[in-house]
């Protein structure tokens, strides 16, 4: 709200507030990035918001889980008791004190709800999603899939059919063959179709301080360079101009600016956009691009600097 961005890994949060924090960041013209929270150091929420703007997807298979999927693999290569694999994941950083959010479900089921309000813009009611754990399973059950020429991986799933989502979070069997058949340790993976650009998988570590703390710098770097980059640009725009001169402008705002002379106002129906004529110094007008207060801004041609007569509407 007060214009600040923001970088979180807090895969809870986004689940339950998610769009109401977008909306609270689009109002205080700042961001929200939060690439750390799906899939530690895999770029899964940046490569879905740029294929988002053409591509309409209808199919996503993950491994969101990497202390789930260590367990399974430990159990599976070393021929330990869950417990045990449990307990190797602790030492090694991977696992809390308190492994339910993981071994039950609920961090891919946070992560799966913060992919569903990037593809559909919402969420379906919790308790119609499927959930369910790795808790449970045994070097048995392992063994007698792996027999039959498949694996057990903890998958989070999304899948559009006719309009229609059926999200599931549960330890499905997996072929040879399949994505995510090879993805062992505690490495997440996203398998994605999209309508044009086919089928993509991203696959990299999910679990430990390294790639968490990976994604939140790049978020926390893009910011910057995005930053820097429109600095540089109004910079550019006013460097050649005397910045103490009153000149006028015509400006669009979602809102009556404060810090220029309004003249006159014209009001559109496009998101509550206005179009200003306003009086300001180079200076001041700058100020107010910095601050997020004017969408754009435009010199008047013509030394008259006339404006047509559109009705326009005065302060």
């Amino acid at each position: 709200e007060k214009g600040i961005h923001v970088v979180t890994a807090n895969k809870e949060l986004l689940a339950n507030q998610g769009n109401a924090l977008r909306e609270s960041a689009d109002n205080g013209k700042a961001r929200l990035k939060f690439e750390a929270a799906v899939a530690g150091g895999v770029p899964v929420i940046g490569t879905l918001q740029q294929l988002l703007q053409v591509n309409d997807i209808s199919n996503v298979e993950a491994i969101l889980n990497g202390t789930s999927n260590y367990i399974l693999t430990e159990i599976a290569t070393n021929r330990v008791s869950f417990q045990e694999a449990l307990q190797s994941a602790q030492k090694l950083g991977y696992a809390e004190a308190d492994p339910g959010n993981d071994i039950d479900g609920w961090d891919a089921f946070y992560k799966l709800m913060i992919l569903s309000d990037l593809l559909l813009g919402q969420q379906p009611e919790w308790t119609q999603v499927a959930r369910r754990g790795i808790r449970g399973i045994t070097l048995a059950d392992i063994l007698a899939v792996e027999s039959a020429g498949w694996r057990i991986k903890p998958v989070a799933s999304f899948r559009l059919k006719e309009g229609k989502a059926r999200l599931l979070v549960e330890p499905m069997a997996v072929p040879a063959g399949h994505p995510l058949y090879e993805v062992s340790g505690v490495d997440n993976a996203v398998f994605i179709h999209g309508d044009l650009a086919g089928n993509l998988k991203l696959q990299g570590p999910g679990a430990g301080a390294l790639p968490t703390a990976s994604a939140i710098l790049e978020d926390f770097v893009q910011l910057y360079k995005d930053s820097d980059n429109q600095k540089a640009a109004v910079e550019a725009v006013f460097s050649a101009h005397d910045s103490n001169r009153l000149q006028d402008w015509l400006i669009t705002a979602p809102s009556t600016p404060r810090k220029a002379a309004v003249k006159q106002r014209w009001s559109t129906d496009q998101e509550h956009i206005n179009t200003y004529l306003v009086s300001a110094t180079a200076e001041g007008l700058e100020n107010m691009v910095r601050a997020g207060e004017i969408n754009n801004f435009f010199r008047l041609a013509g030394a008259a600097q006339e404006i047509p007569d559109n009705n326009p509407v005065l302060i």
